[in-house]
């Protein structure tokens, strides 16, 4: 049976992803992209049809992702990958 100790230092966290609601994601995606230097690295189309929304988005920058999605917007879509 292993230590305490090695139990421990086997023991990881899983990696934190901040899941930000807006109002609307293309003028967030603007802000955190072209201003803060984050990469988008995938898009959601909206659950109800809008025309030029998007639904959700993640984003990356140094390691750190998080991701933002609009308020209303269901979780269980699947995201796809954006065109970068």
């Amino acid at each position: 049976m292993p230590s305490l100790s090695t139990a421990v230092t086997e023991f990881a966290f899983a990696r934190l992803v901040p899941e930000l609601l807006v109002n609307d994601v293309n003028a967030s995606l603007r802000f955190w992209r072209d201003l803060c230097g984050f990469r988008v690295s995938a898009v959601l189309p909206p659950f109800e049809f809008r025309r030029g929304q998007a639904g959700a988005s993640d984003i990356k920058r140094h390691g750190m992702s998080s991701s933002m999605r609009a308020r209303g917007q269901p979780l269980t879509r699947r995201m796809r990958s954006s065109v970068r």
